[in-house]
């Protein structure tokens, strides 16, 4: 019960959004997060661009990236002594800004 307390204080205190869209973005983002945990790399790739797309300011989409590359990402080797862990991290912190320019181009 209180959860459902602290979450209603904190859409109160965002004055734009309203009870539907809140937490639908919340179901949202639980549902990202179990993508991230029992589901293929493309389909989490694929709601979190279409999250992106949604909702403005989706900054879950990159977290949710960087703890995908934290617990499955594989060192890229890229030189001899140089390796790459956060690949995907890397693609969802360029696809975020590439749809925040798309979405800046389109409105």
């Amino acid at each position: 019960m209180s959860v459902f307390f602290e979450l209603k204080q904190m859409q109160q205190q965002i004055p734009h959004v309203n009870n539907r869209q809140f937490f639908a973005r919340i179901f949202f983002d639980a549902i990202l997060l179990l993508t991230v945990l029992f589901a293929p790399w493309w389909l989490f790739g694929i709601l979190a661009l279409s999250g992106m797309m949604y909702w403005e300011k989706f900054y879950e989409g990159i977290i949710a990236a960087l703890i995908f590359d934290a617990l499955f990402g594989l060192p890229i080797q890229l030189t001899q002594n140089l390796s790459f862990q956060y690949f995907f991290f890397t693609i969802m912190l360029a696809l975020y800004f590439l749809v925040a320019f798309v979405k800046t181009k389109i409105r």
